[in-house]
């Protein structure tokens, strides 16, 4: 750090060194000289909040306002908000994430990150149903403002599946795919929602789209073996998971589920 000041990265190294060695105020300054080189800068920040808990109650308002502060003078959005908002949540509890929040948004306004990181951590760290309506609500304000915001709408599909509402949210779905059609998460979470509401019809082809738009995509494969199963399609599953094997043969998780799978049949028969 002596010999490259103005070097952001060796700052960091120097930081977790000194953190590791119990040296905690030392390293808090060290991250904080990063964030001052480069305010941007989300691992800074996230690194500030993982070494909170360290802190005595008293101090760590203390680095929490000077966060905020740091906050307000990032140039542009501030798209790891909702990472920074959910580590305030896990170590402070939710009230004063959303206060911080709260404090955000009154500085810089009305900006699609915030009312994003706002959503996530009342979903998150909800306490009551309460909490889920108000992050729906939040949402639908958020997509007013911000229409063509794929994660706003993405967040939303979320709320209304744990509020229940899960026809709404499979029409939110739907619309999504229609904005990017290759987006598979989107798919698998539509596919699951079909099935839960027992429409079973269509999910195999839309998770086998999933696979054929990114057919390295572990978690598309993985949930188009684990649909035919649960639609008593035995072999169909175990088929789909050797050429998936036959494709990834370097992934660990489907040769599991593909020897899980051959040991349950045997079981059965």
């Amino acid at each position: 750090a002596r010999i490259c000041p103005d070097n952001r990265g060796t700052r960091m190294i120097y930081a977790r060194r000194l953190e590791y060695n119990g040296k905690i105020e030392e390293a808090l300054k060290m991250y904080q000289e990063a964030i001052f080189m480069d305010p941007g800068f989300a691992n800074g920040y996230l690194c500030i909040c993982d070494l909170i808990p360290k802190l005595t109650p008293e101090r760590r308002e203390e680095v929490l306002d000077d966060l905020e502060s740091m906050v307000t003078r990032i140039i542009g959005g501030v798209p790891f908000a909702s990472n920074l908002a959910s580590r305030v949540a896990s170590f402070h509890g939710l009230e004063s994430s959303l206060k911080h929040l709260e404090k955000w948004k009154a500085a810089r306004g009305n900006e699609s990150d915030l009312i994003l990181a706002t959503a996530t951590v009342l979903i998150d760290y909800k306490e009551s149903r309460e909490h889920l309506e108000q992050a729906l609500e939040i949402l639908n304000q958020g997509i007013q403002d911000f229409p063509a915001h794929f994660q706003l709408r993405s967040l939303k599909a979320r709320a209304l599946t744990e509020l229940n509402q899960d026809d709404s949210a499979i029409e939110v779905l739907r619309d999504l795919l229609e904005l990017q059609p290759t987006h598979n998460m989107t798919r698998i979470m539509l596919g699951r929602l079909l099935t839960t509401k027992e429409l079973p019809e269509g999910v195999t082809a839309i998770l086998e789209e999933a696979v054929e738009i990114d057919p390295n995509d572990v978690g598309a494969r993985m949930e188009l073996a684990r649909h035919l199963w649960n639609q008593d399609l035995p072999l169909e599953a175990i088929d789909s998971l050797y050429a998936s094997v036959k494709w990834m043969p370097e992934s660990v998780n489907l040769a599991d589920r593909l020897i899980e799978l051959l040991l349950d049949m045997d079981r059965d028969q």
